[in-house]
Parts: C-alpha cells; structure tokens; sequence
C-alpha cells in the first residue's frame, strides 16, 4: 500500500467515526456497551468534532509525502490511537466497554502498526540516502 492511500484511510475512518459521535452519539456507544446520559452524550460529540479535525488533517497531508509536517502527523497519530488503545484496554477490564471489546483494539493496533511501518520506513530510507 503506498502511503497516499494510506493516509486516505487514516482520514476516512476518523472521519465516519467523528460523524457518527457527532450526529448519533448514542447509537456507537449502545454498540460499545457504553452507558449514554445527558453527559456522555455531550463528551461523545466533542471527541466527534475533534476526530473530525484528526481527518481533515489526516486528508491534507496525504499529498504531501516526505515532508516534515507529514512525519510529525503521523507521529501524532501514533501517539493518539496508542493512548486511546490503553484507554480502550483499561475500560474493557474495568467493564466499561462491555459489546463488541475487540473491534477498538483491531482498530487501534492497525492504526498504531500501519503508522508505524510508514513512519520507520521512511527513517530507514533516510539513514540509506545518508549512508
């Protein structure tokens, strides 16, 4: 996969999963197990927006391959989806998330894998053009 698609990708999920938090809220969570109130509702819509934002990044950056700014994205996203996969983790054990615990952690650990195999890829070719 080259990493244009990649990153197509990488702003295409975020971006459905921010419109259903944003729009349907309670019908993601009921899938999740999550309890929904008045108040995670709220919490829900925000983290809707925010991944909205995560794809919009996401979905400018795919056309600029080799660029620092796009390394230091892709580090970002590195970065979200491993703190939001022990977050996942820890709501599991704890029997927050209590329906389908599976699909965040495949979802996480692609995303933590693929942007890491990207992202190496590229300090390895660097390192060889410098060597």
């Amino acid at each position: 996969m080259r990493l244009k698609t990649f990153m197509t990708i990488a702003a295409v999920v975020p971006a459905f999963f921010g419109i259903s938090l944003l729009f349907t809220p309670a019908s993601l969570m009921e899938t999740n197990g999550l309890v929904v109130n008045d108040s995670a509702l709220l919490f829900a819509r925000s983290v809707g927006g925010m991944l909205l934002g995560v794809a919009v990044i996401n979905w400018r950056a795919r056309k600029d391959e080799g660029s620092d700014t796009l390394w230091g994205i892709m580090r970002g996203n590195i970065g979200i989806h491993v703190l939001a996969l022990i977050t996942d983790v820890s709501a599991i054990y704890h029997h927050v998330i209590t329906k389908n615990p599976a699909f965040s952690i495949v979802v996480h650990v692609f995303f933590i894998v693929a942007f890491g195999y990207f992202y190496l890829g590229r300090q390895s070719s660097a390192q060889s053009k410098v060597g």
